[in-house]
């Protein structure tokens, strides 16, 4: 009989957990409940083709459509802790050039501050060895346009860093840079904030990276550059927000008055 019994219990145990696991989670809207972060930094830029992060959706795809010459491709997610779920919002915009050269992606926080861009990649694509920029070249326009790279690399590495804090351009000491030796991240984990935390207490509060290809042929010019910019800064405020909102709307729910249902 005792076997029988516990036999009872836990099959409704396993009916309770997953019920509670299968139950549908709570529809929510996430407000704006503080404002982005804007950069801005004397004598520089902190764009990719006019796109800066802390733009809304509206104004990136304003800008896209303009230089793309296409309709930019939407992407859209909700954000939820099991419990409740966000509206849907626009998590990602792509577009890329009709002849495949030249392409961007920009990802999205979520609506918490502003449903704005925190995540800018751009990739171009020299097919032409005989059209293809001098690597030098391109250099240089990026160190006018973003300022002196914050590590000095030489000329033909791949990877090239300008870095942003609250305030200023940092140029790193003795080209030891840690802020960039801790990761830059394409996309957005929303629900962990500890990454961007430790990014940002590195004084990397935005980071411009570029990453080049050489030709086998000609390793002097360029078969394909990347230009990124990741803004951990406005990924940290983001973040934090939006568990915020989270949180607080599943404590609410727990301190709600418990309906009984008739048995």
């Amino acid at each position: 009989m005792r076997s029988k019994h516990f036999g009872l219990y836990a099959g409704l145990g396993i009916a309770l957990a997953a019920a509670a696991a299968f139950a549908d989670p709570i529809p929510m809207n996430l407000v704006q409940s503080s404002p982005p972060i804007k950069h801005s930094y004397p004598g520089v830029a902190i764009d990719v083709l006019g796109v800066e992060t802390g733009m809304t959706v509206k104004e990136v795809e304003a800008i896209v459509r303009k230089e793309y010459g296409v309709e930019p491709q939407e992407f859209s997610q909700t954000m939820g802790n099991g419990i409740f779920t966000s509206q849907p919002y626009t998590v990602r915009l792509t577009a890329t050039k009709p002849d495949f050269t030249d392409s961007i992606e920009i990802y999205f926080g979520t609506p918490a501050t502003g449903n704005v861009a925190v995540n800018v990649v751009r990739t171009l694509l020299f097919q032409d060895i005989l059209k293809a920029p001098p690597i030098l070249s391109l250099i240089s326009q990026m160190d006018q346009k973003y300022g002196a790279e914050s590590s000095t690399w030489k000329a033909t590495q791949p990877f090239h860093f300008w870095v942003f804090d609250k305030t200023s351009h940092v140029l790193c000491q003795n080209n030891f840079c840690p802020m960039v030796n801790i990761g830059f991240s394409t996309g957005f984990e929303i629900g962990n904030a500890a990454p961007y935390q430790e990014i940002v207490a590195k004084h990397n509060d935005l980071m411009i990276r570029s990453m080049f290809t050489v030709f086998s042929s000609d390793n002097s010019r360029a078969a394909s550059l990347v230009i990124a910019i990741d803004d951990s800064a406005n990924k940290l405020l983001n973040s934090q927000e939006t568990m915020k909102q989270l949180a607080a709307a599943t404590d609410k729910a727990k301190q709600g008055p418990a309906v009984a249902p008739k048995l």
